[in-house]
């Protein structure tokens, strides 16, 4: 196929993303000619067709029962709007059924997953797909970067949450994406998200990572903060810590929390942090990679500490960290007066605070 028919068919689906057909079709015809097409003009395109079918299913609501059931229910808003109105299960089919009634939205509600859902979690996939390649070098219109963000807090929990926050994450690789997603209703949805995946390590930890990516901005750490974004990833640490990557990178993002911010750096000691990390690193004494995250993480929350403050009784000794290169043992530097006897000077001393990559 010429290019220029390539990026035709690119364009009539960012074009036309609320004609069902066009997305429908073109999306599937993306799919069998993405070895083809510029990843950018698809990564374009798969964000639109992501956008649109997000705009779709805005009207259902995935809830879940006490006993752990999944089921799907009609926004109030929209639920003319949705065709989970049409398939509306009432009252009386339960009762006839036999079957458990769940909460119940103006009567709309449905065991099976409605289209727009689905379609839903398909586009969002697909986008993700395409942001592995490329996603890093291409800039994505704004408004539509800022689209994908607001669907974090819609997605609910499950698959869609982490696969959404795996493309935000791929493409907050370029920095004007990044700068773009770097705002207060962008936190907000993803610390929703993260409080509807706690049970669900593989989702927190996508989400924790654009987190991380977010708290290196100076003006937007007191909005985690405040959001609750703190105890979530310390909830996730100690509820999970046996999953290495997602110990990883809640280390990385209390280590940028706590980065040029001593109130921040206090509240992550306020939510025992400080013994979190350190049964981290007893724990994952081997792993270089989480060892020094760690290391940087303590180091940006002591820094400039007198040996005075509560930041100091967070931590009861020095910590010897195996070094990464096997050359010898490095020592992770606390206070003065916490030091341990025999220690030099050098070793006590405070380095330079570093943030976590």
């Amino acid at each position: 196929m010429e290019s220029h028919c390539r990026v035709l068919l690119c364009n009539a689906v960012k074009g036309w993303p609320r004609n069902g057909e066009i997305t429908r079709d073109g999306n599937e015809l993306l799919a069998t000619l993405a070895p083809l097409v510029d990843s950018g003009r698809m990564i374009e395109a798969r964000t639109a067709a992501a956008c649109a079918a997000i705009a779709a299913a805005a009207g259902v609501q995935r809830c879940v029962t006490e006993d752990g059931q999944v089921y799907f229910a009609a926004r109030p808003d929209f639920c003319r709007d949705v065709s989970l109105y049409k398939r509306v299960c009432t009252a009386r089919v339960f009762m006839a059924c036999a079957i458990p009634i769940p909460w119940q939205v103006n009567g709309a509600t449905s065991w099976d997953e409605p289209d727009e859902y689905r379609e839903m979690n398909q586009a969002i996939k697909q986008l993700a797909e395409a942001t592995t390649k490329g996603g890093a070098e291409t800039a994505v219109d704004p408004q539509a970067l800022q689209n994908l963000a607001m669907a974090l807090a819609k997605v609910g929990d499950g698959e869609g949450a982490g696969t959404l926050a795996d493309a935000l994450n791929q493409l907050a690789g370029h920095p004007d994406n990044l700068a773009n997603l770097a705002n207060e209703a962008t936190i907000n949805a993803a610390l929703h998200a993260l409080h509807a995946n706690l049970n669900n390590p593989d989702v927190l930890l996508k989400l924790i990572k654009l987190l991380s990516k977010l708290a290196i901005s100076d003006k937007l750490k007191q909005v985690i903060v405040d959001g609750g974004g703190v105890e979530y990833v310390m909830h996730a640490l100690r509820t999970h810590v046996t999953h290495a990557k997602l110990v990883g990178a809640g280390v990385s993002f209390l280590a940028n929390l706590a980065f040029n911010s001593e109130t921040c750096a206090a509240k992550v000691i306020e939510a025992h942090g400080g013994a979190a990390l350190q049964a981290i690193v007893k724990r994952y004494a081997t792993d270089p990679k989480i060892l020094k995250a760690s290391a940087i993480a303590i180091s940006n929350i002591m820094y400039g500490d007198d040996g005075t403050s509560e930041r100091s009784n967070a931590f009861s000794t020095v910590l010897l960290l195996p070094a990464a290169s096997g050359q010898g043992s490095s020592f992770l530097a606390l206070p003065r007066r916490q030091a341990a006897s025999g220690t030099s000077a050098s070793c006590a001393r405070r380095t330079s605070r570093r943030r976590s990559c």
